[in-house]
């Protein structure tokens, strides 16, 4: 009896030890699979995390190109049908220089999703808001992008990139009800306008060879606000001057004479207007380079049409079709590297620089609105009218141009 009582109190004894072990062992289990859904969710919202920034960083790149590009269409992608660039959508300057957003009221109006394949669909809508997209068979990718504008240093501009781990639908209704769901990382990009413009010229036309008035070429500064000229000659002044239109209507219009200026050069002259030399022109990300035989005045104006603003013909340029190329609203940057022939009543906006000679041989009512610089000699008639017009040529001071990044392109969080 003795003993079967010692065994029963054995057997007691170890099913205590056993089920005190198994609570041990289910303890363990559970702290080591909470601890495995902690380091899970870690690694998730850590990936989570990389991929809003790479989407960030994406949206801001995609922006700060657009800006440099020409027309585009809603789905941001180059068109040649009638539209606007994204500066022309979403930005304007002031007299100041400083850049002002004219975005619709949501200050991200840029829109960019990842889709199944991997690829990026943006939307930048010129009226309305853009269409959020909700994610598909897998989780989506998206960022939205805005700009920050400066109202202490001109030409400069922020680039407000909100990366998000998820669609843009479904980051947007998490950031808007503050859920936990919200794996956004918001990131600003410093850039400024690289001016295509250094040194702007005052005179109407400035030639470093001579000038050829012809039977009376019209050059006319009717603003002498700026202290400006009508004619800089490096050369001798020849034909009839009567046309020779100085500030208030004038005829003894300011006229000089220059012979140090000769001794510049056409490249030193090109250096000293655009800050650059002409091989290193082509590093500003908006110029664009048209090349073309013959009458280039359609390829100039179907360039125009797609929004550029700032180009480079490399040989001789021959314009012998009688077409408004551009608006005052719209000027640009014309450099010719050869020589220019004006033989058409074509009109044009803007700052033209020839490195050669210019040959102004255009019937009435051809007309250069802005200022016209001249590295060789200048040959015209009376059909030509130059126009100085100081508005404008300060408008393109602000706006001709490449956006580069500040800072050497550093990222750093928004605020």
């Amino acid at each position: 009896m003795k003993g079967r009582l010692e065994l029963h109190q054995r057997g007691v004894s170890t099913l205590v030890v056993v089920l005190v072990l198994f609570v041990v062992m289910a303890l363990s289990a559970a702290y080591a699979n909470r601890n495995q859904l902690v380091e899970q969710r870690i690694a998730t919202t850590a990936l989570d995390h990389m991929l809003a920034t790479d989407a960030a960083q994406h949206g801001a790149d995609r922006v700060l190109a657009l800006l440099n590009a020409d027309a585009i269409d809603d789905q941001c992608q180059p068109t040649r049908a009638p539209s606007k660039s994204l500066r022309e959508r979403w930005l304007r300057v002031n007299d100041e220089g400083h850049w002002q957003t004219t975005a619709p009221a949501d200050p991200l109006p840029l829109v960019c999703d990842r889709n199944l394949d991997g690829q990026w669909a943006c939307q930048c809508p010129a009226v309305g808001a853009p269409a959020l997209v909700t994610a598909g068979e897998r989780r989506g990718l998206s960022v939205r992008v805005g700009f920050e504008t400066s109202a202490r240093t001109p030409g400069a501009l922020g680039i407000q990139a909100h990366g998000c781990a998820q669609a843009s639908s479904a980051c947007h209704q998490a950031s808007s009800t503050g859920s936990a769901d919200d794996i956004s990382v918001p990131r600003q990009l410093q850039v400024a306008l690289l001016p295509a413009i250094r040194q702007v010229p005052t005179a109407t036309l400035t030639a470093l060879g001579s000038v050829n008035l012809g039977d009376g070429m019209r050059v006319a500064h009717a603003d002498g606000a700026d202290g400006g000229l009508v004619l800089l000659s490096g050369g001798a002044v020849s034909g009839e001057t009567a046309h020779l239109i100085g500030p208030g209507g004038s005829p003894a219009a300011p006229l000089v004479q220059d012979a140090a200026l000769a001794a510049l050069g056409p490249e030193a002259l090109l250096r000293r207007t655009f800050g650059m030399s002409r091989s290193a022109l082509p590093r500003h990300p908006s110029l664009r380079t048209l090349h073309c035989s013959g009458d280039c005045a359609p390829a100039l104006k179907a360039l125009l049409d797609q929004g550029a603003h700032f180009i480079r013909v490399p040989g001789e340029m021959t314009l012998s079709s009688a077409v408004h190329l551009n608006t005052a609203a719209r000027p640009i940057v014309l450099i010719v590297e050869g020589e220019l022939h004006w033989q058409a009543a074509a009109q044009l906006h803007g700052l033209v620089f020839v490195l050669g000679d210019a040959h102004l041989n255009a019937p009435s009512p051809a007309q250069l609105t802005g200022a016209l610089v001249v590295g060789g000699s200048v040959h015209g008639q009376s059909g030509m009218a130059l126009v100085h017009d100081a508005p404008l040529i300060q408008h393109l001071t602000h706006t001709a141009g490449s956006f580069v990044r500040l800072s050497g392109g550093q990222w750093s969080p928004a605020p």
